[in-house]
């Protein structure tokens, strides 16, 4: 009775250090799993983000690949905020592309990031469910249209949709990726797709590809040490914004040339430069009031804009910094007059908001003609020889 008492205990004992010892070393997330699948149903549905960009739209198929790839995970693929798909351990270990402490670094990096941009906008993507990073091959890739244009391009090196961020594994710039990861960059492309996935769905969000490029000046400027890391990419804190400024400025000139060019976009880069601008002007701290803003019920604008959407988004977006700076006209306190907005944000409408129970005031102007664009190469501009100092110094500075 006593011996076979023990051998019970002794089997049981021996059952459950194995048990542990699986637990150890793999992780199961069946509660993530299923709020990632059921934002791909939603995302799938509405046909946004990743769902664009990966071919097929087969709801079976693709909830198969997301329970495969977060099946018993390496503890290694999970952080606080991300989790990587099984695919990840092809690029990761001895003799591979990256050490175990190499990606380790770059996942606490990509969690970093994402504590910085809920710091900077008030948000939680998808209710706090972790950030699925898969990993793809170029064929399960399809030709994506530009938000505008409706220009096709070719597949990209990353995407991203609701939760999730894709990469291409296929694709040049995927190991460039790796190498810069290895060299101690805190990533460009992944500052870049977890920005995507803050921005979708909000109000804010004008310009999907403007706003991921701006939001990572946060972090250059507030944690010590990030960087972009890969060559025209690698200045950090204030140095990089000014850069990326510059940058959004030409791109907005060669806009008027590539008119075609799906990464030339004139309005987004118009509002990019604001956006980089700004922070010299009002602060990042003003930056924080305005995204929280958006979430605040009692929150009344100043003005009601009557135009396309990313007109009314961007005015309502640069009315509540200005609002929340305590500084009157302070987009006319930036290089360009503010006259890229009343060129690419025109609008046929603009009413006060009235103090409550006080009827409305509209006044109705005109709305404000285009100008044709330049020629291929930039004139002086007698008339604003401001545009001439700005267009001067931004060409010098390569």
């Amino acid at each position: 009775m006593n011996k076979s008492f023990c051998l019970t205990v002794f089997c049981f004992l021996l059952l459950l250090l194995y048990q542990t010892g699986v637990a150890q070393n793999s992780v199961t997330l069946p509660t993530e799993k299923a709020k990632i699948v059921e934002q791909l149903k939603d995302e799938l549905v509405k046909s946004r983000g990743t769902a664009c960009f990966l071919k097929g739209v087969n709801f079976r198929e693709r909830s198969k690949h997301i329970n495969d790839a977060l099946s018993d995970l390496d503890p290694m693929l999970v952080g606080k905020h991300v989790v990587f798909g099984k695919e990840w351990l092809n690029h990761v270990g001895s003799g591979k592309p990256l050490s175990n402490r190499q990606f380790e670094v770059w996942r606490d990096r990509a969690d970093r990031v994402y504590d910085a941009y809920t710091e900077l906008t008030g948000r939680t993507p998808a209710g706090g469910t972790k950030v699925f990073i898969d990993l793809r091959a170029e064929k399960d890739f399809g030709v994506a249209d530009s938000d505008s244009e409706n220009v096709k391009h070719p597949p990209a090196h990353a995407h991203a949709g609701i939760n999730v961020i894709c990469f291409n594994c296929d694709a040049p710039s995927f190991r460039n990726t790796l190498q810069s990861v290895a060299a101690g960059s805190w990533d460009r492309p992944m500052m870049h797709e977890l920005a995507h996935v803050f921005a979708f769905r909000t109000n804010w969000n004008v310009d999907a590809e403007s706003i991921a490029e701006f939001l990572p000046s946060y972090i250059m400027e507030t944690i010590r040490g990030a960087n972009y890391g890969n060559g025209r990419f690698s200045f950090a804190g204030r140095r990089h914004r000014q850069s990326e400024q510059n940058r959004a400025f030409r791109n907005f000139q060669n806009a008027q040339i590539e008119a075609f060019n799906p990464n030339h976009q004139s309005p987004g880069c118009a509002y990019e430069f604001y956006l980089h601008g700004l922070v010299d002007k009002v602060g990042w701290e003003t930056y924080k009031k305005a995204f929280r803003s958006y979430d605040d019920k009692n929150y009344v604008p100043q003005n009601e804009y009557k135009g396309d959407r990313k007109t009314v988004q961007a005015r309502d977006f640069l009315d509540r910094l200005e609002r929340f700076s305590g500084k009157r006209d302070v987009l006319r306190s930036l290089p360009d007059k503010g006259e890229l907005l009343d060129k690419y944000f025109a609008v046929t409408t603009i009413a006060k908001v009235p103090p409550k129970n006080e009827p409305p005031q509209k006044t109705e102007t005109p709305a404000i003609a285009a100008t044709p664009p330049p020629a291929e190469t930039q004139a002086p501009d007698t008339g604003r020889p401001y545009m001439n100092d700005l267009i001067q110094k931004l060409n010098g500075e390569q």
